[in-house]
């Protein structure tokens, strides 16, 4: 009789543990923001690698030395861009090595997105 209790509760641990396992890579994979970093590690022509040199987060605005901006024809360098939100700005600090990508409206160059490495 004892077997037979141990044998169905193993069983039912089984079963849990085997959907458990089963769930968890399909939440991962659905969890995913479009900004991993696994992505933008993908080629890519709108992003471009920095380093961060400073933050001003009153003015809205990082100053970053680059490599090349394809999609804005531009050779690396260090330079102040003004950012689209602030929020970009959040948790960003000196020395960051970061991806990024740029864009031109009317004129002024803005950074639209920021990921961390």
């Amino acid at each position: 009789m004892k077997n037979a209790a141990c044998a169905s509760i193993l069983t039912t641990v089984c079963a849990f543990g085997l959907q458990g396992a089963s769930a968890a890579p399909i939440e991962a994979r659905t969890a995913r923001s479009p900004t991993t970093s696994s992505q933008i590690n993908a080629p890519d022509r709108a992003y471009s690698t920095g380093q961060v040199k400073s933050v001003d987060w009153d003015q809205g605005k990082v100053l970053i030395a680059h490599g090349p901006i394809e999609n804005l024809g531009m050779p690396g360098m260090t330079m102040l861009f003004r950012v689209s939100e602030r929020s970009l700005l959040r948790n960003l600090n000196n020395g960051d090595k970061i991806q990024f990508k740029a864009e031109k409206a009317n004129g002024t160059l803005f950074v639209v997105e920021i990921v961390r490495q």
